[in-house]
């Protein structure tokens, strides 16, 4: 008898626990989809792309554990409810489904979190060539300009052997503005 009781409790719970779970599920799933709205939109930067897509993969991670954790308690219900009684044909397939759709939900979460692992590891690739060309454009902005410099330098040199005069704050200044 007191099995039975906790088996109704436990039983009504997890009906309390679906039907709330059913609606912030939905409330989830919507947050998910703009997070992931916004990476998919190429007017952000690419780090705001990755921070979306990365909290999106984070929410579907929590759904996921908590949907798991629902359909593991039902398999323990039906579990100890078969434990309890003669067991039916009914019983034994219904317990069957449930596993199913334990290993289902299961399945269906690694396969979203490895497609979305998948666009982090091509935004962090992306924001990374981007970071690659930028500093490449900086050194060779650098580069050129420390050529002028040079040039600037040597024609320098070379008008004050001619001249015998001393040039060299307008070398400085050049430095100077190169740091700028």
């Amino acid at each position: 008898a007191k099995a039975m009781a906790d088996l109704k409790r436990r039983t009504q719970e997890l009906r309390d626990m679906d039907n709330e779970f059913m609606v912030q599920k939905a409330k989830t799933r919507q947050e998910i989809e703009r997070a992931r709205l916004i990476a998919e939109d190429e007017t952000k930067s690419a780090q705001e792309r990755l921070d979306n897509l990365k909290k999106a993969l984070e929410l579907e991670k929590q759904t996921t554990e908590q949907e798991v954790a629902l359909a593991k308690e039902r398999v323990a219900i039906q579990e100890q409810e078969m434990a309890l009684s003669e067991n039916m044909a009914e019983d034994e397939q219904e317990l069957a489904q449930l596993k199913a759709r334990l290993v289902e939900t299961e399945t269906a979460s690694i396969k979203m979190r490895r497609r979305v692992i998948m666009e982090v590891n091509a935004l962090e690739r992306e924001i990374a060539a981007e970071d690659k060309a930028r500093r490449k454009a900086k050194l060779d902005a650098i580069k050129k300009e420390e050529e002028a410099v040079k040039k600037l330098a040597d024609a320098q040199l070379a008008g004050e052997g001619a001249s015998g005069r001393n040039s060299g704050y307008l070398v400085a200044v050049s430095y100077t503005h190169l740091t700028l």
